[in-house]
């Protein structure tokens, strides 16, 4: 199949990757433990060597994982969800935060998963597993989806 080339590792969880052998790779994780989260990304080389790290948001202790996605005019798309909502942060190609946004609050809704992002032209489309409680007697799991243009 192949053999391993070029290998590196840095301390964290839930490390999730973007990007290209041409140009070098994103990898969104967290840094944190089970006290807190602390959600960073780190641009590799293509030879896989640390080229730049920046924080993203630190948030109260979570299991909620972030994924991270190519932006349509360089640097990256963060995803994932805070405070029960969904977040989405627009990081540079040099690793400064660009923009954020984070889903209004649905007062009977939950986000419990992470929100997946896929980028289309001048749209972002996010993901995300939620749980709506109305009252004791009607909690359903959904998928909610939100479009949001850039």
């Amino acid at each position: 199949m192949g053999r391993c080339g070029a290998t590196t590792s840095f301390p964290g969880r839930y490390g999730r990757i973007a990007g290209s052998a041409n140009t070098g790779y994103a990898v969104v994780y967290d840094k944190g433990n089970s006290e807190s989260q602390d959600i960073r990304v780190k641009f590799l080389g293509p030879d896989l060597k640390d080229v730049w790290e920046t924080r993203v948001l630190t948030a109260a202790p979570s299991f909620i994982d972030f994924g991270i996605t190519p932006a349509s005019a360089g640097g990256w798309l963060v995803s994932g969800a805070r405070d029960g909502r969904c977040y989405l942060a627009s990081i540079g190609p040099t690793g400064a935060t660009t923009g954020v946004f984070q889903a209004e609050p649905v007062p009977t809704s939950l986000v419990l998963g992470a929100c997946h992002v896929r980028r289309d032209n001048t749209d972002v489309v996010l993901g995300s597993s939620t749980v709506d409680a109305t009252d004791k007697a009607h909690v359903s799991e959904l998928v909610r989806v939100l479009r949001l243009r850039l």
